[in-house]
């Protein structure tokens, strides 16, 4: 019989070992299942922040967009108003180089009157010297 308890007490001793190296195992299993957890919830954290922050740099590109749009529309619409004030400036240019011309045509024409006017003042005074 103290053969058969050795042989027990062995299978015994045994079997408590690999109990221990059981429970060991699953204490470690639980740390590791606990760590991957932190690190699911911490990476679940992050990708809720990351898509917070994309959502953000959308709706900051579509206001974006929409600043160059409308930027786009006012200097669409400015050089068309400087397009009309340089046609305006232009017509006036033109207006008033015709003036110029005009102005000088009158300039010369003035000259020419007050020649003659000189010329028949002069005539009319040795008409009325032989006259006398």
């Amino acid at each position: 019989m103290t053969r058969q308890n050795y042989g027990f007490r062995n299978d015994n001793d045994r079997v408590n070992r690999e109990k221990k190296e059981a429970i060991h195992d699953k204490e470690v299993t639980k740390s590791g299942v606990n760590a991957l957890t932190r690190e699911i919830e911490y990476l679940s954290k992050q990708t809720n922040n990351e898509k917070t922050n994309i959502l953000n740099l959308i709706r900051d590109r579509d206001m974006m967009s929409k600043y160059i749009k409308k930027a786009e529309e006012e200097n669409f619409k400015n050089k068309d108003e400087l397009t009309k004030k340089q046609n305006e400036i232009a017509q006036w240019k033109e207006s008033g180089s015709r003036k110029d011309e005009n102005i000088a045509n009158l300039l010369k024409q003035i000259y020419k009157l007050e020649k003659e006017r000189d010329r028949f003042s002069h005539e009319a005074s040795k008409a009325n010297a032989n006259l006398m």
